[in-house]
């Protein structure tokens, strides 16, 4: 059964152009948060293979198919009102495949509209190869409205995990209540992810108010989380100004995980100390 989801999830996946080696997370994390009996479902149920899902099938072929496909999708006549519907039918992952390949950005708006029910995150991840510079403030600022607390519960984790990748790429700030949020959620996907974002914006930003969020994770769980924070700050020792993290032992030293504990007396003894930092902004 296992082998058979995987199988349906490669064959689901969008292909097109346009979606970056980091977005495979949002994929994997789909793979463990999926409903992937429904999907199944869906997909079994015979439907009718109409014209532009034949051509959404040769989207992600070679470069001679691809380009005859987008050649005859660019002629199908409402093409936009087509993909639109078929968001909401199991050939959902051919629309968004078109999508991103044709960069459909006059259709943001209705995509933007379905981000809270997107189960598998990959609805997003098309506005993420939507994303220019025309596009990104309506996309990037819609994605801070439904990260906020309390609409965070509106959707899935998939969904999050895929938001906040361009959000750390692109340097915005978060609500201090927003990411306190997500560091408490549920799901260590959406908690990782999280600390990725915090990284960006120590490393990038020079946002030494973030320190505390690295602390909090190694009070967390699973065990992974706590050795990626660990990676973090061996990476912040190495800076030109390291930041100060010398409680880190203090957290590490005796933790349950031995792989924790290997990794902290590792980099806790050239870590330098956040003492002066105080708590979480």
């Amino acid at each position: 059964m296992q082998q058979q989801r995987l199988s349906q999830a490669n064959r689901n996946f969008p292909r097109a152009r346009g979606f970056t080696s980091r977005s495979l997370a949002a994929f994997f994390l789909c793979l463990s948060l999926c409903n992937f009996d429904s999907i199944q479902a869906n997909a079994s149920t015979p439907a009718p293979t109409t014209n532009w899902v034949r051509l959404a099938r040769h989207v992600g072929e070679n470069e001679k198919s691809h380009a005859t496909a987008i050649r005859e999708l660019k002629k199908i006549k409402d093409l936009d009102t087509i993909l639109v519907k078929a968001l909401e039918t199991p050939e959902r992952f051919h629309s968004l495949d078109v999508i991103a390949a044709l960069k459909k950005t006059e259709l943001i708006p209705q995509l933007l509209e379905r981000v809270s029910a997107d189960e598998d995150g990959f609805l997003v991840l098309t506005l993420n190869s939507l994303l220019n510079a025309e596009t990104k403030n309506l996309i990037l600022n819609t994605y801070l409205e439904k990260l906020k607390p309390e609409r965070q519960v509106i959707h899935s984790a998939a969904a999050i995990v895929a938001m906040l990748e361009p959000l750390d790429r692109a340097g915005l700030m978060l609500p201090k209540e927003t990411l306190a949020s997500l560091f408490d959620h549920s799901y260590p996907e959406v908690r990782s992810s999280a600390l990725s974002y915090v990284r960006a914006m120590i490393l990038k930003g020079k946002r030494t108010d973030y320190q505390a969020y690295v602390l909090k994770a190694l009070s967390s769980s699973p065990y992974q989380l706590r050795l990626q924070a660990l990676a973090l700050v061996e990476e912040l020792g190495r800076l030109e100004k390291p930041i100060d993290l010398s409680s880190v032992h203090a957290l590490c030293e005796k933790d349950k995980n031995a792989h924790v504990r290997t990794r902290c007396a590792e980099v806790a003894p050239h870590s330098p100390s956040i003492a002066s930092v105080g708590g979480i902004p």
